[in-house]
This record gives structure tokens, sequence and C-alpha cells, in this order.
């Protein structure tokens, strides 16, 4: 009798441990699907914040800040008489690449009134970078003419040059000075070839 009531308390000690068992593994799986839910949440709203700030961060503190800007402004209706169709295409859907600098700029260049140029100097929005041209003689090296800085979405579309040319083909080099937004530290330099037409 005594056997039979040990052997019955045993298995009721082996039910309830096992139960205890089930219990806490079903308790740890519980946890675990709860940890992988938080994790799949978290990384949801870090993906959905990158998305919405990233573009923001970039405007305020990147090198591509300015181009950034301009390039989700409205093309101003002076630029608009200025540009061709492409160009106004392009104005509008490309997009910012830091690092990479952008030339628009006539090479016959014509001269009215002896020093009226039309250059038309394009700094186009998706470009990352502030820029500055000079125009000299190529054969003297006279400084012609020296912009101002010309941001990211700006267009210049006449130059004042500094004395009259005279008629004919005057060959000229043209640089071109490439700086991040707001500072003059120099990047990147490019010459470009070009000749002023003034016609008699």
């Amino acid at each position: 009798m005594i056997a039979e009531e040990r052997s019955s308390l045993e298995l009721i000690n082996a039910r309830f441990a096992q139960f205890k068992q089930k219990k806490e593994e079903l308790r740890k799986k519980r946890r675990i699907h709860r940890s992988i839910l938080a994790a799949l949440s978290l990384g949801f709203l870090c993906t959905l914040a990158l998305w919405f700030y990233a573009p923001r961060w970039v405007d305020s503190h990147g090198v591509a800040g300015a181009a950034g800007s301009a390039k989700r402004a409205s093309i101003t209706g002076q630029y608009r008489g200025i540009l061709s169709p492409k160009e106004v295409e392009e104005w509008n859907d490309t997009l910012v690449q830091s690092g990479k600098i952008y030339v628009k700029l006539k090479t016959e260049i014509q001269v009215t009134g002896g020093t009226k140029a039309y250059i038309r100097l394009i700094n186009p929005p998706y470009c990352a970078y502030d820029s500055k041209c000079t125009i000299a003689d190529k054969d003297t090296g006279a400084v012609l003419y020296q912009s101002g800085t010309v941001e990211p979405g700006t267009v210049v579309e006449y130059a004042g040059l500094n004395q009259n040319t005279p008629y004919g083909k005057t060959p000229v080099c043209v640089t071109l000075q490439y700086c991040p937004h707001g500072k003059e530290r120099v990047i990147k330099t490019k010459e470009i070839a070009a000749v002023l037409v003034t016609p008699k």
C-alpha cells in the first residue's frame, strides 16, 4: 500500500515537473518572440526616421546642402528663358552627387558693345560646389573678367569685360574654380579654351 502511494506521488511529482518545464519553455519562447518583435519594430522605426530625416540633414550639414535646396526651388522666370527644355528637366530631376563638378559654359563667346560677353555660365543645382570664373587673354594673360561666387542653381548669362575686345576672334583661357559651399578653399580647378567673338 505504501509502495503504491509512493509510486502515485512520484508520478504526480514527475508530471508537475514536466508541466513546470513546459511552462518555462513557453515563457522562454514568448520572451524570444517579444525580443524579435521589438527588434523588427525598432528596425522599422529607424528605417522610417532615416528615410524622413536624411535628406534634411544633408541639406543643412553636407557640402551638397546649397545644391539640394536649389534643386527643390522653382526655376525663376529669368532662368527659364536661358535654359533649354532638356536643361530644365535636368535642373529639376537630377540628384546632387557629392564630389562631382559640372561645367556648362559657352566656348565661343559672343561680345557686343566691345565689353558685353554672352558667357552663359551655369552652375546647376545638382552640382555640390560653388564656382568662380576667370577669363584671361590667352596671349597676354590679362584678366578680362572675374566673377563672384556662383552658387549651385545659378546662371550668369552675361559678363562685363574689363576692356574692349578687338574685332574678330580673341583666344582666351577660362578658369573655373570649385569650392565647398560657403567656403573659400579651392578643391578643384578646370581650364577651358574659348574664344571671344567680336563682330564689326
